[in-house]
């Protein structure tokens, strides 16, 4: 399910219409087995979601929470509506309430008038909350919107600098996020043979085209499409190895 505020489902609608509703709907759906959460910001993540994607097989252990910033000035600039200890407190709880569950967000870098302090908050952010998957966007100049306007933008070196910097932090903490998951079980949808009992597919944990793959040794004849359990052998900071249980 994507959307520009995924969690904001059904707000213009009326008679009580909300995101959780709509998923109760589509799990009864017979032939839907996968069902990917994307874009959901934290300041409207309720608990009756974070309690469906808990018991709710169908919905994948996977949240997108694209945060923006850690630093709670840059992000009221941003016309964000969460803090950043709103945010932290949220990954705390769904890791709580959803054992296994894979987080991702998005942050940008270099946004107008970002000093080296506040860019500083953000690297600490991913150091301490240890994100399992992470997009990283140095700030683009847009004309017409609000941020075009403002004084003190970043040159363009800078941006990109901090971008490889978290980047590079993100690395770190995505290779030992992913080695803690090596010897468990995850669900995998498997989408390309590559050899015979070989294929490619993605976790639970991965979105297509922007997160990892897993290589998958199965045990019998499959289609694309198949979803199946698989336990994690093998991992890097990008992808899996596995077995499908037999």
């Amino acid at each position: 399910l994507v959307a520009q505020d995924t969690t904001r489902y059904g707000i213009d609608l009326g008679e009580g219409t909300n995101l959780v509703l709509l998923l109760k709907e589509l799990v009864k759906v017979e032939g839907l087995a996968w069902i990917r959460l994307m874009y959901c910001y934290p300041d409207a993540f309720t608990s009756d979601l974070i309690e469906l994607i808990a018991q709710e097989p169908k919905i994948c252990k996977y949240v997108d929470l694209p945060l923006q910033h850690a630093d709670n000035e840059i992000l009221k600039k941003m016309n964000r509506r969460n803090t950043s200890e709103e945010a932290e407190d949220l990954i705390k709880r769904l890791r709580r309430e959803i054992p296994g569950i894979f987080i991702r967000s998005t942050f940008i870098t270099g946004f107008p008038g970002e000093t080296e302090t506040q860019f500083q908050k953000l690297v600490d952010f991913i150091k301490n909350n240890k994100l399992d998957r992470l997009g990283v966007f140095a700030y683009s100049r847009e004309e017409g919107t609000p941020a075009a306007e403002f004084t003190c933008q970043i040159p363009s070196a800078v941006r990109e600098q901090r971008k490889k910097t978290l980047l590079d932090r993100q690395y770190e903490v995505a290779l030992e996020t992913q080695q803690k998951r090596v010897g468990s079980v995850v669900r995998v949808i498997l989408e390309e043979k590559i050899a015979d009992f070989y294929w490619l597919g993605r976790t639970e944990g991965d979105a297509p085209e922007i997160d990892g793959q897993i290589y998958t040794r199965v045990h019998r004849q499959h289609v694309p499409g198949d979803i199946l359990r698989v336990r994690i052998l093998e991992a890097d900071s990008y992808d899996f190895k596995g077995e499908g249980l037999q």
